[in-house]
């Protein structure tokens, strides 16, 4: 038996960094192998190139050696920090860089700073009032379709690039939440207080100064902190998301909402912000989705993870660090929507 007929050594391969942001270069995987060191075939879609667009790419992995054998596959996932259905409202800073899915005239106002790319789709023109800070135009390998709408960048604005033909993204859903199973309503107005059973609790309102309250995952009716109190989400060092299902959540100023551990936190109707939320870091530690409407965070408040709002509008007078997924995005003056480090 010839050496090139002989049964070859299986051997392992893993990706990683299967999630990766969007910052107009082309993105690979990492690679590794057991034993280490083995050359391997990688390609994105059956390319040898890495993609560059966001989106879901297919990537396979092949050993190439004489006496080894081995393969993987996986998915590589290209997000950009905003994800928008239609055209965005942007008279605030936006560092990062924003999707959008709709062929729709589209202005960004004088105060709008956009540290990265704005995606859009097919080939609409670009215009230029006044002297806006502009890097140029840039066309993707999608589409040439649609045309005849206007990308217009006004004087005082900032943005990298306009990438045209870039093909829209799978836009996520979200499901409305299940009902809570509790039937009893309670308000605490002082520290201590103790709320009883939370698999009974309704609906529940912090008032004064409660301080933080811990609450455990479940479902729940509206959520309501007001003046120097809040709650405590997650569980701290948890490998898992603690989830919690909402049918309102109301943070009113000095309020807070802390997040000590991986939360998925479902709404069933919008809501309005005007406190702190999250934590810094990591914000990947929250996630909120919205069934129907949308999010405001008000001046002053601040919202540390991904909110995804396919139905509704997320507007940011405050400041949102993390991403977003929505129906319309406007970020208005002092408003500023900052990518995850």
């Amino acid at each position: 038996m010839s050496p090139q007929d002989l049964p070859k050594t299986p051997a392992v391969v893993t990706l990683s960094d299967l999630g990766q942001a969007y910052d107009g270069g082309p993105h690979a995987v990492s690679v590794t192998t057991s034993p280490a060191g083995l050359a391997v075939h990688v390609t994105y879609e059956g390319s040898d190139k890495p993609p560059t667009a966001p989106g879901s790419y297919t990537v396979s992995a092949t050993i190439v050696d004489a006496n080894y054998a081995g393969s993987a596959s996986a998915t590589l996932v290209i997000t950009t920090t905003a994800l928008v259905r239609h055209g965005p409202t942007l008279d605030g800073r936006l560092n990062g860089s924003l999707e959008m899915l709709s062929g729709e005239n589209t202005a960004l106002d004088g105060g709008a700073l956009v540290s990265g790319d704005l995606l859009v789709p097919g080939t609409p023109t670009v215009r230029l009032n006044g002297q806006p800070a502009y890097g140029g135009t840039l066309d993707g390998s999608g589409n040439v379709g649609p045309l005849g709408y206007t990308i217009t960048l006004n004087g005082g604005a900032m943005l990298r690039h306009v990438v045209r033909r870039t093909d829209p993204v799978a836009f996520p859903s979200v499901a409305p939440p299940p009902l809570p199973g509790g039937t009893r309503d309670v308000v605490l107005n002082a520290a201590g207080r103790d709320p009883g059973d939370f698999a009974t609790v309704r609906n529940l309102t912090l008032n004064g100064s409660v301080g933080q309250l811990a609450v455990p995952a479940g479902a729940y009716g509206v959520l309501t902190a007001n003046g120097n109190s809040g709650f405590v989400l997650g569980v701290s060092g948890a490998p898992a998301p603690a989830v919690y299902d909402l049918q309102g959540l109301t943070l009113n100023g000095g309020a807070r909402l802390q997040v000590v551990g991986p939360v998925i936190l479902t709404l069933a109707r919008g809501a309005s912000l005007n406190a702190a939320a999250g934590n810094p870091s990591p914000p990947e530690w929250l996630s909120v989705a919205v069934a129907s409407g949308g999010l405001t965070l008000k001046g002053g408040a601040t919202l540390s993870g991904f909110v995804t709002a396919p139905a509704g509008a997320v507007v940011l007078n405050g400041t949102l660090n993390g991403g977003v997924v929505c129906d319309r995005l406007t970020i208005n003056g002092g408003g500023a929507l900052n990518a995850a480090p």
